[in-house]
């Protein structure tokens, strides 16, 4: 939405997805548990509601997890006592596969914004699902578009090869499109992504 301020887009497996979200990401059959949770909580007072949701949230599995993220972010419904709609009727169904979906419509919707960034770098692992021929999807979209898109892929799986990524590549990416003045941000990513992992911090000599 402000390219003018961000200036370059660097996507880590993004979460963007290529077909319907319902009945692949979002397993019809495990939305009832959340269904159920909602016909529980219309019993509760309206003042204790929010805090019987984050708890029941919290003491959810992570797909639980997922679907009220998920819900929350893209259908979400205030006047339910989950705060979001479940994908149990076509609209609903449309606004969930909307979330992470429709990619040509996005770029087209988007190209403004796109056409403004410095560069546009996305990566991924090869065993993430659906995320893969997603952002394939996007790179290439964004590239016939006229608009110069990188993509690179990495062996694993989610969460592999983090350091790699963010030293090799990510920061790379800024250095080669950013100017001097804004590479301390670059700077900073690499550090965060060290300390995290525990590990020692890189040189920086000749930087």
């Amino acid at each position: 939405h402000h390219p003018e301020l961000y200036r370059v887009l660097y996507a880590m497996s993004p979460s963007i997805f290529e077909g319907n979200a319902v009945g692949t990401l979002i397993n019809p059959e495990s939305v009832e548990p959340a269904r159920q949770l909602a016909e529980q909580l219309t019993t509760v007072p309206a003042a204790d509601r929010a805090w019987r949701l984050k708890l029941a949230i919290q003491q959810s599995d992570a797909y639980l997890n997922l679907i009220f993220a998920y819900g929350t972010a893209f259908a979400p419904d205030p006047g339910s006592p989950i705060l979001m709609k479940l994908p149990t009727d076509d609209a609903t169904v449309a606004l969930y596969n909307a979330g992470f979906g429709n990619i040509s419509d996005k770029v087209d919707q988007y190209r403004a914004s796109l056409e403004q960034y410095r560069g546009i770098v996305v990566d991924h692992n090869t065993d993430e699902g659906g995320i893969p021929s997603a952002a394939h999807l996007f790179v290439t979209l964004v590239n016939r578009g006229g608009i110069k898109a990188t993509e690179y892929t990495f062996p694993g799986g989610h969460m592999d090869d983090l350091d790699n990524r963010v030293q090799n590549y990510m920061r790379l990416s800024f250095r080669s499109i950013w100017p001097p003045a804004h590479r301390v941000v670059a700077r900073s990513l690499v550090l965060l992504s060290s300390r995290r992992a525990n590990r020692p911090e890189p040189s920086t000599s000749g930087h």
